[in-house]
């Protein structure tokens, strides 16, 4: 239950300094030890932030076997890119656990066609973002998106900010972005910079046919890849001249007027 809670101190009960943590990872064949108690909480602090998000969790098999001391165990957590793993725990006399250990295999266990997106990069993540924005397509973009993601909006000619928090609030502001957007023939995005390292996206886009001139969102992803942060500012109105090739009236009566 420590681990599905993510509770450092509860874990922590079933180990003492003479246990031993062994983690190989099969995509980059690295091996990990952690001995000791502090070794071993701070590789815990390191797996419960990049399982920030349990709606995928599964185990599969959980063989625990009383004579022989030991729990065969197997897990997946794609949305959270644990493809697959499987551990081995070893009980002492005492029941702390002597020797533990952890496979995994980072990546998608199963294909974003099967039910389960699970992004491995933030391109990946962008990709999907980016492609489900095109095609407003609101389930597919609110992939995403957890409770604990924050929209901010500013809108430079009104001087309006609003604020949209969690699943629902942010899918509300785009279902009313989309409506706005009824014409994306006119949509462009001149600089899209995607950061893998520091886990952003900078973004500028228009699209002037519905009233869009100038935009600009910034993407702040966190460990699952989902956006933990997204600040827009945008500037309604033509952004480029009639005489210049794009006719986007903003009203009746700026339609009127050009007739």
């Amino acid at each position: 239950s420590a681990f599905g809670e993510q509770d450092l101190d509860k874990i922590m009960l079933d180990c003492r300094e003479m246990s031993v943590v062994r983690l190989f990872v099969n995509n980059s064949q690295e091996k990990h030890v952690y001995e000791g108690v502090s070794d071993i909480r701070e590789m815990f602090a390191c797996l419960f932030k990049e399982l920030c998000d349990l709606s995928t969790l599964k185990a599969p098999i959980v063989d625990v076997e009383e004579d022989a001391r030991q729990v065969f165990l197997t897990w997946e957590c794609p949305g959270c890119g644990y493809g697959t793993a499987t551990d081995t725990f070893i009980f002492d006399e005492c029941l702390k656990i002597a020797r533990q250990n952890i496979v995994v295999t980072k990546g998608l266990a199963t294909s974003v066609a099967e039910g389960t997106y699970a992004p491995r990069s933030v391109q990946q993540a962008w990709d999907n973002h980016f492609s489900a924005f095109g095609e407003q397509d609101l389930d597919k973009i609110m992939l995403d998106c957890r409770e604990m993601s924050v929209v901010r909006l500013f809108v430079n000619n009104s001087q309006e900010k609003h604020v949209y928090e969690g699943v629902s609030d942010i899918r509300e502001m785009f279902a009313c972005l989309f409506k706005e957007l009824c014409d994306l023939s006119t949509l462009k995005a001149p600089i899209v910079d995607v950061e893998e390292d520091a886990r952003q996206v900078f973004l500028t886009w228009e699209c002037p046919g519905c009233g869009y001139g100038t935009a600009t969102d910034t993407f702040i992803f966190d460990e699952c890849l989902k956006i933990a942060r997204q600040n827009i500012v945008v500037t309604k109105g033509l952004a480029t001249s009639v005489a210049e090739g794009t006719y986007a009236p903003r009203s009746v009566q700026q339609a009127w007027d050009n007739h």
